[in-house]
C-alpha cells in the first residue's frame, strides 16, 4: 500500500460560503486520480474550514451553493473508506444561506467526526477558540489516523507492509508512513 496527500486549494477565510471552490478543487482532483489509478481508495478529511470543504462535497449541498459546481460523478464515493472531521463548522450557516452541511446519510458509516467540547465551531454548546485549536496536542488527531489505519486495513488485507517491508495484517505496524 502506498499512500499520497493532496492539499486541496481554498480560499481560507471566515467566509466559509468560499468552501466551495474548495469542494470543486477537492471533486476535481478525486476524478482525476480515480481516473488515473482505477483501484485507489480514497480518505478524504478537513479542520475546521477544510472540514466544510468536505461537507459541501459529501453532503445535501445543491450544485451552485457555496460557489460549488463539481460534485463527483456516481460511484465514486463508493472509493471513500474514510470521512475525516475536525471542528466541523456543519452546526454554522452563514446569513442568508439555508443549506444543510452535514454529510449525507449513505456515507455516514465512513464518517470519523472529531470535535472537541467546547469547541466554538462544533460544539453547538461551544464557545471557546482553545478548544478548537488544540486537536494535536489532545491527541484527538492519533485517534482519528488509528481508525482510518484500521479501516485500511480491514479492507486491504495483508497488501500493507510493515517498516520492515513483509506484509501485515496489523494496524500497529501498518501507519500512514508505511
Amino acid at each position: 500500500m502506498s499512500i499520497s496527500t493532496y492539499g486541496v486549494d481554498y480560499p481560507a477565510s471566515i467566509d466559509f460560503i468560499q468552501a466551495g471552490k474548495g469542494s470543486d478543487d477537492l471533486s476535481k482532483h478525486i476524478q482525476k486520480t480515480a481516473a488515473d489509478c482505477p483501484k485507489m481508495k480514497f480518505v478524504v478529511g478537513g479542520y475546521a474550514q477544510g472540514a466544510a470543504v468536505v461537507d459541501v462535497l459529501l453532503g445535501n449541498t445543491p450544485p451552485g451553493t457555496y460557489t460549488f459546481t463539481n460534485p463527483l460523478p456516481a460511484g465514486l464515493e463508493d472509493r471513500i473508506v474514510a470521512i475525516v472531521l475536525f471542528g466541523d463548522p456543519k452546526n454554522i450557516r452563514p446569513p442568508g444561506v439555508d443549506a444543510n452541511l452535514a454529510i449525507r446519510d449513505e456515507l455516514l458509516h465512513k464518517v470519523i467526526d472529531v470535535c472537541n467540547p467546547g469547541d466554538f465551531f462544533c460544539d453547538p454548546q461551544g464557545g471557546d477558540i482553545i478548544s478548537h485549536t488544540t486537536y494535536a496536542k489532545d491527541k484527538l488527531t492519533d485517534g482519528a489516523a488509528d481508525t482510518v489505519v484500521q479501516r485500511l486495513v480491514a479492507l486491504l488485507g495483508h497488501r500493507c507492509k510493515g517498516a520492515d517491508g513483509q506484509s501485515t495484517d496489523s494496524a500497529t505496524t501498518c501507519s500512514p508512513t508505511a
